[in-house]
């Protein structure tokens, strides 16, 4: 094709008209959206290359439907047996209103993949890679037809969560990505401003594992306590409804001047605060130990402890934390005040701390 970039690229069909959904990569995630599209009555038709692919993903399809029952999100109990099999791309997509990819993360085979896709996609249909962690101009670079309608549609797993993240080539295609996956589908969508490697959910869940890791491997804790830290640290988040009112509501009292008070205390002895960790580490508690940390805190305070070092760090942790203090007075004010929003998030933590099923833990040595 001679159409490559300059060719405009057709509006795709209002997100209320969208019927038949094309389904590339039947894996966890692909089978995932297979039987939540199909839970939300739209034809799915997906994509198997092989009789062990369909086998595969027919196990996939039932386990991610079972979940979806439990979840009251289906009620006929062979629901996912709708789905139809193609054995080609092209016989998947070519009257699909949207296409969902899911294939593995090898840049050059997503890249192929999705080429094929935009050559037998119909124009007006956009391609939703759900690339966990590649940007969407990366996974469309290979399209020659129409390669702006590639989008980002990136899920946590369809058939545990919510979750949805997208991004299209323009605010129009971000904003019918979220009104097809939220009015349509009923799933919670943020809308992204721009690309970002892993997005927004997986980019935070690299930097958590990475710390998780750091410490189980670092022997600062074993993974079964980290595990309870991280199950209490999701309590906060999921009780105060995000990080906003975690940090401002909670650990400030509703005060985005103690937040900032307490965050610029925290960075400003941050660098100190490790030295003393990786002494401690090295040389224990004895007295050698005790005489280099006091040696270090001495320096420490001579370059770093004049009242102007703090007011700029007090100013960094200011403008970087502005964003959550404007965000809980928002849901203050939605809520009638700060502490009616406290007292909900009060409730909120109540009820997580005696509904939830324990999960069992292995017993220690």
């Amino acid at each position: 094709s001679e159409i490559g970039d300059d060719a405009p690229l057709p509006p795709p069909p209002p997100p209320g008209d969208v019927r038949i959904v094309g389904i590339v990569g039947t894996g966890v995630i692909g089978a995932g959206f297979a039987a939540l599209f199909i839970s939300k009555g739209f034809t799915v038709k997906a994509y198997v290359r092989s009789e062990a692919s369909r086998t595969k993903c027919e196990k996939f399809l039932e386990a991610a439907w079972h979940k979806l029952l439990k979840r009251e999100l289906a009620t006929e109990p062979e629901g996912w047996r709708a789905v139809i099999f193609c054995s080609t791309i092209a016989e998947t997509v070519h009257d699909a209103h949207f296409v969902q990819e899911s294939v593995l993360e090898a840049v050059r085979m997503k890249q192929r993949i999705v080429s094929e896709i935009d050559r037998h996609a119909p124009p007006s249909t956009l391609i939703a890679t759900s690339s966990s962690y590649l940007s969407r101009s990366l996974v469309a670079l290979k399209c020659t037809e129409y390669p702006d309608r590639v989008v980002t549609g990136h899920p946590s797993l369809p058939a545990w969560d919510k979750f949805m993240e997208v991004l299209g080539s323009s605010r129009e295609q971000t904003a019918w990505l979220s009104s097809f996956y939220g009015a349509q589908c009923g799933l919670v969508v943020i809308e992204l401003c721009k690309e970002s490697y892993g997005h927004v959910l997986n980019w935070l869940n690299f930097v958590l594992t990475q710390a998780v890791n750091m410490h189980v491997k670092g022997g600062f804790c074993s993974m079964e306590d980290m595990d309870k830290a991280m199950v209490q640290l999701g309590h906060l988040m999921v009780a105060s409804g995000g990080v906003s009112t975690a940090w401002v509501g909670m650990v400030g009292g509703g005060s985005s001047e103690a937040l900032f008070e307490l965050a610029t205390d925290i960075t400003h002895g941050m660098p100190l605060a490790v030295g003393a960790c990786v002494v401690n580490r090295w040389f224990g508690n004895g007295a050698f130990a005790r005489a280099l940390t006091s040696a270090m805190q001495a320096v420490y305070m001579s370059l770093f402890g004049w009242a102007w070092v703090r007011r700029l760090v007090r100013w960094f942790v200011g403008t970087s934390t502005a964003g959550m203090a404007r965000a809980f007075d928002e849901k203050a004010a939605a809520a009638g005040s700060k502490e009616i929003l406290m007292e909900t998030v009060l409730d909120r933590m109540c009820v997580l701390e005696k509904k939830l099923p324990s999960i069992p833990e292995r017993k220690r040595d």
